[in-house]
């Protein structure tokens, strides 16, 4: 299973509440909405209109809906893509699991495109979008061969 974006934020939420697939790609990813709501480029107008209140206003409910909140029910492997020079979903939003799954000992790993913007798969570098879906095929390769 995967998805990048907002599908990288579903994707989350999907490993963080089943065990049914057997690996998963979180690319350019929400996982922490609280630290969205400060660090993107659209995370302070997202909060009223998309969770129904300002994180200081109901912080247990951004607590609730954010996918690193449950991190440590994932069993999926787990690679996470991230971009350094994405505004929209930022770095951090792919740490913030990664460094959770790595210390908990669980399988996942982390890719970051040094420079690329949120949509380095259409507006990246040529080599680097060529990268990203070797990488995402290099995953699933490793973890889907029976």
């Amino acid at each position: 299973m995967g998805g990048a974006s907002y599908g990288g934020f579903s994707t989350l939420w999907v490993v963080t509440h089943t065990d049914r697939f057997k690996a998963a790609v979180s690319a350019r990813p929400v996982s922490h909405l609280g630290g969205f709501y400060g660090s993107s480029d659209v995370g302070w107008s997202f909060g009223e209109g998309s969770i129904g209140a300002e994180p200081w206003e109901d912080a247990d409910r951004f607590h609730r809906l954010s996918p690193a909140s449950y991190a440590a029910d994932i069993t999926t492997p787990l690679r996470l893509i991230a971009s350094t020079g994405d505004l929209r979903t930022p770095l951090e939003q792919a740490e913030q699991v990664f460094v959770r799954l790595r210390k908990m000992g669980k399988p996942v790993d982390l890719i970051v495109f040094h420079g690329e913007p949120h949509a380095v798969v259409v507006m990246g570098r040529p080599s680097n979008r060529l990268r990203h879906m070797r990488v995402v095929l290099d995953w699933f390769d490793r973890h889907l061969k029976a």
